[in-house]
């Protein structure tokens, strides 16, 4: 089939009823006609798009509000959670994970808009629930779970709509929530000083900040590309209901023999096998998810490519870096085991900066270095889990500056594994020809280990903490 006239800027699922090799057609065709704009830098063509533009901009901000709230909360983790320091991890890390686990497969019955304002509530919720009550951690405990909502939430749904822009947006996105590890310990330790230590009153101070991100969606974002990713969302509703209706209308048609039923099985067994086999001789396996459909759902997409690639390697660098900073740090902290670190909760804040300037820096470096090897990440960091761990039981690390090193470190692994896995999903999938709504439900997914190991990892850093203040002896006494 030959077409006169280039692609529309509607949804790419237009065309996804005709053949593979079409489709492939087409949607080389989309991409070669696609003029360059200046003022859409989702329009730019990828081989020379530059990285000062609006779009890349505003997912640096979107990733910096998105992931505040969490920041804010996880430096003030000492505060609001007094000798349980853990607790905060798991009430941050289940809520997460539940989230980010369960929203990709409904995003597509919320429209974009109504996505962003669910972030944007739940972070100023997150920030006055955490500031309520004095006598109990109910609060701080319902604040701690709405922070790790919105973070999970936010990182779905922009990596989603990232998939309709420039792919350069994922990696900007990437490492605006590095530099809220930045942002948020900054503010808080210069905050809860001028406060003197009322972090009921930084957290309040920081709720202005919350309107950045509807600002940034609506007036920085550009519109054709959030117009052609709300277009996909309808036509995916559409499409959905129209494979319902056909399913109530089958099972409302009369009832075959069984003899009809295995012969059409049968016809239809060997139909798709002569496709598949057709398609295989000039289409890589991978490059036939175009769509989902009857033979490529979204849990097969999920268990043959996602899990083993990607969410499994980005599980074991956040296990990890959690139970280095929410349980060793902490733990250290309690029993003084280095000299000359800082007196009271500065020493875990200090660690927290630390790990978040790095998570910064290599999140931002992997724009220019990209080193998608994410199971040589997670080999990285089991191995500063493993020094951490031996310093526990038999101390050869004297000074405090040396474990803030450390800290560092952990927080650079995590950084690079998660600016790296969420890049080379977009690339892979992008070199797949991957339809639109493929693209966007595995980008949305990214995240997924990220938030499972920190689930996990504030389990274990929970245990760590409890264990050793109660059987390791605190250095000088």
């Amino acid at each position: 089939m030959e077409t006169d006239h280039p692609p529309q800027s509607g949804p790419r699922e237009g065309s996804l009823a005709t053949a593979p090799a079409v489709t492939l057609a087409l949607t080389a065709e989309r991409q070669a006609a696609v003029p360059a704009q200046a003022s859409e830098a989702s329009e730019v063509p990828r081989a020379t798009a530059r990285w000062c533009t609006r779009d890349i901009f505003a997912f640096f901000v979107l990733g910096i509000t998105t992931a505040l709230p969490c920041m804010l909360v996880t430096t003030g983790a000492s505060d609001m959670f007094t000798d349980i320091t853990g607790i905060y991890g798991v009430c941050l890390s289940v809520s997460a994970a539940v989230t980010s686990f369960v929203s990709p497969p409904l995003l597509h019955y919320l429209p974009l808009n109504v996505r962003m304002l669910i972030a944007t509530s739940a972070s100023v919720l997150s920030l006055v629930i955490s500031t309520l009550g004095t006598a109990t951690i109910a609060g701080p405990a319902v604040g701690t779970i709405l922070a790790g909502f919105v973070y999970a939430f936010g990182t779905t749904i922009y990596l989603a709509v990232a998939a309709f822009f420039d792919i350069r947006t994922v990696v900007s996105f990437s490492a605006g929530s590095g530099c809220s590890a930045i942002i948020g310990p900054a503010i808080y330790i210069g905050l809860v000083q001028a406060f003197h230590s009322r972090w009921r009153n930084v957290l309040l101070v920081c709720l202005p900040f919350t309107i950045i991100q509807p600002v940034t969606w609506w007036l920085v974002l550009s519109r054709t590309p959030r117009h052609r990713a709300e277009e996909t969302r309808k036509h995916t509703v559409t499409r959905s209901k129209k494979a319902i209706d056909q399913d109530d209308e089958d099972d409302a048609a009369p009832s075959e023999s069984v003899e009809q039923r295995e012969q059409k099985g049968n016809e239809g067994l060997r139909a798709s096998v002569s496709e598949e086999r057709g398609q295989n001789q000039d289409v890589d396996s991978d490059a036939q998810w175009m769509q989902f459909d009857g033979r490529h759902t979204r849990l097969g997409l999920f268990g043959r490519k996602l899990l083993p690639g990607y969410v499994i390697p980005l599980f074991l660098c956040t296990v990890g870096a959690m139970f280095n900073l929410s349980g060793l740090s902490a733990t250290f902290q309690q029993l003084n085991t280095f000299k000359r670190a800082p007196e009271g909760q500065l020493n875990y804040q200090l660690d927290f900066l630390a790990y978040g300037a790095a998570q910064f820096l290599f999140s931002t470096c992997a724009s220019f270095l990209k080193l998608p090897a994410i199971y040589g990440w997670a080999v990285v960091m089991l191995t500063v889990v493993a020094i951490g761990i031996v310093q526990l039981f038999e101390p050869f690390l004297t000074y405090y500056g040396v474990w803030v090193m450390f800290m560092f470190v952990t927080g650079g692994v995590v950084g690079g594994s998660v600016a790296n896995t969420n890049h080379k999903v977009a690339d892979e999938f992008e070199k797949m020809n991957a339809g639109d709504e493929v693209r966007s439900f595995a980008m949305s997914y990214g995240g997924l280990g990220n938030f499972l190991g920190d689930t996990v990892g504030g389990v274990l850093a929970i245990v760590v903490q409890k264990l050793a203040t109660a059987h390791l002896t605190p250095r000088g006494s």
